[in-house]
């Protein structure tokens, strides 16, 4: 199955490529669809390389699909302690959170979600990072107002206009870990930035 097509740009040649990931889904009780190879297809003359997810070249910036990568991140909290335990005792199950978005590390681009506990959604328990390139993820243990609640008091500020925040991201500024987010009019302009403590969504 052919999953989201991302247009890239070859900085090496400045030619437009089209970038398609090729999900086979897996079956059982813990199936996740996986992702083994990308095309990469010449948008001025059609031509097509089939490639392997581990040799995709580093030009390209997003070879994955997003909903690949949430289903990734769903069975990584939901059974990171054993198929028992996700059924039973639910000890340190985990989910991602409402909302996720894309930020920039190291000339890459990474998926960004909060992650919540299964038994509860009122605080973030971390932070997941997943290449979008290479498939590689990372957690960050970090307690914190989720992203939901950060967008609330963002549109809080500003509810005499009526203002919709966008998804947050997370970045740290002189040391404290700050959601960043814009909010947009009804017709979609962007009017003006916020940012919430992620430890505290009161300070905004």
């Amino acid at each position: 199955v052919f999953g989201e097509f991302n247009f890239e740009i070859n900085e090496e040649n400045n030619r437009p490529y089209w970038i398609i990931p090729c999900i086979q889904y897996t079956t059982g009780i813990n199936g996740a669809p996986i992702i083994d190879e990308v095309i990469i297809l010449d948008a001025i003359t059609g031509e097509s390389t089939l490639t392997s997810s581990k040799e995709i070249p580093t030009w390209v910036d997003r070879a994955l699909d997003s909903n690949v990568v949430h289903d990734w991140i769903k069975c990584w909290g939901k059974y990171k302690g054993g198929l028992l335990n996700s059924w039973f005792s639910k000890k340190e199950v985990t989910k991602p959170s409402e909302g996720y978005n894309y930020i920039t590390k190291n000339n890459d681009v990474y998926y960004f979600t909060g992650m919540t506990s299964a038994a509860s959604d009122e605080s973030n328990v971390g932070f997941v990072l997943v290449n979008m390139r290479t498939g590689e993820a990372e957690f960050f243990n970090q307690n914190a107002s989720t992203e939901v609640a950060a967008k609330q008091a963002a549109e809080g500020q500003v509810q005499q206009y009526g203002y919709i925040s966008s998804d947050p991201i997370i970045m740290s500024i002189e040391g404290n870990n700050t959601y960043f987010m814009t909010l947009k009019d009804g017709s979609n302009y962007t009017k003006m930035y916020a940012l919430v403590s992620a430890n505290d969504a009161n300070k905004v």
